[in-house]
């Protein structure tokens, strides 16, 4: 009767070892849980929220709230960390338009102004910064017809294709058999002839 009840454990640890029964039985754990929080949700959120704990977060968060709103939002702090990068921007570029300005022979008479004051507000930005590219960029396409030559790339693809040779030309071949192949160097080199 032991020696049966030991075969028995055996066999049940042997099954319980087999990774697919690990998994189904995972998933059977895991329907369980949902099972369980679904049934009990009620319940547990009602004992989460008269915790003292869950409390002290509620009211961290209603701070960070608080201070956010003091400060005017994302927005605000969005906007105030962009006028800082682009005062930083500024005050490089026209430091280093000062210091080139100190080269004999140099003088640029360039200054830039606030970049967040410059340009109006709303869709206008766009426009602003559109005609402001286009005055200071030239026209990309050529300025008159005859800048590309007649017939282009294609025609000097095709005049050089008509002077390749397509013929095999052999100069000259030398065989000296000084000292005569043995049958093992002669198999060696067919063996490298042949690919694969």
């Amino acid at each position: 009767m032991l020696l049966w009840q030991a075969a028995i454990w055996l066999t049940n640890g042997a099954l319980m070892a087999n990774p697919v029964l690990l998994i189904v039985l995972g998933v059977v754990a895991l329907v369980a849980a949902v099972a369980a929080a679904i049934y009990y949700w009620d319940d547990w959120t009602t004992a989460l929220m008269n915790t003292e704990a869950f409390k002290w977060v509620v009211d961290q968060l209603k701070a960070v709230s608080d201070w956010f709103g003091s400060m005017g939002g994302w927005s605000s702090m969005a906007k105030a960390a962009w006028d800082g990068i682009a005062s930083i921007f500024q005050n490089a570029i026209n430091g280093l338009v000062e210091m080139l300005n100190k080269i004999p022979g140099v003088s640029i008479d360039a200054h830039l102004g606030s970049l967040t004051d410059s340009l109006p507000d709303g869709g206008d930005r766009a426009m602003a910064a559109k005609e402001s590219m286009n005055s200071s960029v030239g026209s990309l396409s050529p300025n008159r017809p005859t800048a590309v030559p007649q017939g282009g790339l294609l025609k000097t693809i095709q005049n050089t294709t008509q002077t390749q040779n397509k013929g095999t030309h052999v100069e000259n071949v030398n065989i000296h058999t000084a000292k005569p192949m043995t049958p093992m160097e002669l198999e060696n080199m067919i063996s490298m002839g042949v690919a694969g």
